[in-house]
């Protein structure tokens, strides 16, 4: 980077950089390695409208205006966000942020997907709180890949760990899966979170049927996971 600059973590909307003030920001320094991950318009600064997003050596990431970033040849080389699928499915997750119950179109093709908790479906309250699988395979089909494993969250994460995909350490980068284990507080059906990076997830809350208030919220990642899972990196 060619400059001290503000990373917009974009935990409000997708173009967070909109607005004026920088929520969850943390400052990358002008020897911070950076690995330019995509671009998108967002807000003028530097006098252009290209802001890129960036994961640093240190594990923060964020966006950034592209006359910030030195790499050479990234204006050229990095692809529209829109086109990367842990990022974009990262958008999806916060495109639902504050809403307790599922809409209709989710509804409808998480039960095309062959997912049993939508508001179609008997037992259930079409409600987000206790459909954090669902939460998780919707937000990835529609970042463009429909590859999460469902039935519920520890199901889920015992393919993942079948196949040796689990990490353990490091922060879970943008869009990854975010896993906890089978308790009674889960109903035994564990917890799945989609990770916005800098150790902050979006989430559901809550079990189905029970506290159907509780919308999905951002927030920082609870200590104890099990683990995260990145389904595909593209």
């Amino acid at each position: 980077m060619n400059r001290t600059s503000t990373l917009y973590q974009c935990t409000s909307t997708w173009y967070v950089c909109t607005a004026t003030g920088s929520k969850g920001a943390t400052t990358a320094a002008s020897s911070n390695y950076a690995d330019v991950i995509c671009w998108e318009q967002g807000r003028t600064a530097y006098s252009q409208q290209k802001w890129f997003y960036v994961e640093l050596d240190f594990g923060g990431s964020g966006f950034i205006p592209a006359p910030a970033v030195a790499t050479a040849g990234a204006d050229r080389s990095a692809p529209a966000c829109s086109s990367v699928y842990r990022i974009n499915a990262a958008q999806m997750a916060l495109n639902r942020t504050d809403q307790t119950f599922i809409g209709a179109s989710d509804a409808k093709l998480l039960a095309s997907l062959g997912h049993p908790n939508d508001s179609s479906s008997a037992g259930t309250h079409g409600d987000w709180p206790g459909d954090c699988i669902g939460f998780a395979q919707l937000a990835w089909y529609l970042g463009g890949y429909g590859g999460v494993p469902g039935g519920d969250a520890i199901g889920s994460y015992n393919v993942y760990k079948s196949r040796g995909w689990v990490n353990k350490t490091g922060i879970p980068p943008r869009g990854a899966l975010i896993y906890w284990a089978a308790t009674s507080s889960n109903a035994y059906h564990g917890h799945v979170a989609v990770s916005l990076g800098n150790n902050m997830e979006v989430t559901t809350q809550g079990l189905d049927g029970q506290d159907n208030n509780n919308p999905i919220v951002i927030k920082a990642i609870p200590s104890g996971s099990l683990g995260w899972v990145m389904p595909l990196w593209n």
